[in-house]
């Protein structure tokens, strides 16, 4: 049997399918094979991005919001990496240490080391600062047509 790799699913490839005005939604419609053919690993620190986000949104939007993220949670076809004490300690020392001149926020050295732990190579998000890692970056912005 040919299994997939497993693929990362972040919080930008998350507001990009839940809330279709996000600039990156387009960029995100095009790996929806992608997100529907491949095992999935997330974690609860990218849920929390998701629903700070959402926080924006109307009361009808944010109870989606939550409902979204927990049909997620619950489906056979993703796993949901629980944010121990020890994996914050590890993203604190990666976000002090090895990523202390980038951008990454503590979720995204905490989703790093998840995807390293994993031998995870692809991310569906759009956050360039993820190649700092080594880690592919599968949104991209639509090229502009001559």
């Amino acid at each position: 049997m040919n299994r997939q790799p497993a693929v990362f699913v972040d919080s930008v490839y998350q507001i990009a399918t839940y809330d279709l005005l996000d600039q990156w939604s387009e960029a995100a419609e095009r790996l929806t094979d992608v997100f529907t053919s491949r095992p999935l690993v997330t974690t609860d620190g990218v849920f929390g991005e998701f629903l700070a986000h959402c926080s924006r949104f109307r009361p009808s939007r944010r109870r989606g919001a939550v409902q979204y993220v927990q049909e997620l949670r619950s489906s056979q076809r993703i796993e949901v990496v629980e944010l121990t004490s020890d994996l914050v300690n590890e993203g604190l020392a990666a976000y002090a240490g090895e990523f202390l001149y980038s951008r990454l926020s503590l979720h995204d050295c905490v989703s790093i080391l998840v995807m390293r732990k994993r031998g995870i190579t692809d991310a569906l998000t759009a956050d360039r600062e993820f190649s700092l890692a080594g880690i592919n970056v599968l949104m991209q912005a639509p090229t502009a047509r001559s």
